[in-house]
């Protein structure tokens, strides 16, 4: 019996996980096609495609790689099993989304408006799925955490700078950089926490034993 609950809640948690990861990637896909701007990482992201030819998935991969060796050596206790599926998933589901042609471009202002705030939510959503089983964050926000704590700034300040330091030079790239960015930058974090309050009751409730 105990063996079998044990099971049952490792399933819901990992559902949460693997199904967040993937809506955050989908979400991406929608905020892209929307052609309105992406958020700050994928500015980056983007803006390393514009320059290398690599796919807009591998530009996030190497990206969140670099993350991950910095946590390495800074703070190796934040890696946990789910910051690297993170690593791995984000970046080949979000090239998955965008060669299935399922989200076209948008060619008209209402649908790219749709594309992008659809966009938010599928990201705000999985984000919240993603982190209410607490396997781990992703690497980037590790890299967040651990600023935070070494330079003893509040983590809003260090995102801050962050964000700015990332769009700064994913812009200077070519990356896409409009409306949406800013649009994002001030709604994602809402309704992250929005969602995350759901999920976390959602998936206690899931786990109480019966």
């Amino acid at each position: 019996m105990q063996i079998r609950c044990s099971v049952r809640k490792h399933f819901w948690r990992s559902l949460f996980f693997f199904v967040g990861l993937s809506l955050v990637s989908l979400g991406v896909t929608f905020t892209i096609q929307a052609k309105l701007g992406v958020g700050s990482w994928d500015v980056l992201n983007t803006g390393l495609s514009n320059v290398t030819s690599l796919s807009i998935g591998t530009a996030n991969f190497l990206v969140s790689l670099v993350a991950t060796i910095g946590l390495l050596f800074l703070n190796r206790s934040l890696l946990k099993w789910g910051t690297i599926f993170n690593l791995l998933l984000i970046g080949l589901l979000m090239d998955l989304f965008l060669r299935s042609d399922w989200i076209p471009v948008a060619h008209t202002l209402w649908l790219q408006i749709i594309w992008l705030f659809l966009g938010i939510i599928t990201i705000a959503f999985g984000a919240a799925l993603y982190l209410s089983p607490s396997y781990g964050s992703g690497p980037r926000d590790g890299l967040m955490l651990e600023f935070s704590k070494r330079f003893n700034l509040s983590i809003r300040s260090v995102r801050t700078i962050m964000e700015i330091i990332v769009v700064t030079i994913g812009w200077l790239l070519g990356g896409k950089v409009f409306i949406g960015t800013l649009v994002i930058a001030c709604t994602i974090g809402p309704c992250v926490q929005f969602f995350l309050h759901k999920c976390n009751l959602w998936l206690q409730q899931l786990l109480q034993d019966r």
